[in-house]
């Protein structure tokens, strides 16, 4: 499903949405962190210089990475050839 308009930031892309709110993190810079080789939870936060807090993030920053990373079964990033 497509954003539409409305949904968009001023720079006409989707919106990042906060993971973890301790730090600060958005699913953009888990992204950032796992283009730029994190292949695990803890490297994510170590790659951005900050450590889990509270722990609420830490599984679905997991779950991102496993995705990400084509460990999450036959789940296909979005906008990746199938």
């Amino acid at each position: 499903m497509r954003a539409t308009g409305r949904n968009r930031d001023r720079t006409g892309t989707e919106p990042a949405v906060i993971v973890c709110v301790c730090n600060n993190l958005n699913c953009r810079k888990v992204r950032e962190a796992v283009d730029a080789g994190a292949a695990s939870c803890a490297k994510v936060y170590l790659h951005h210089g900050v450590r889990p807090q509270c722990g609420r993030c830490v599984d679905t920053v997991r779950e991102m990475v496993q995705t990400a990373s084509g460990d999450a079964g036959s789940t296909v990033l979005q906008g990746a050839p199938a």
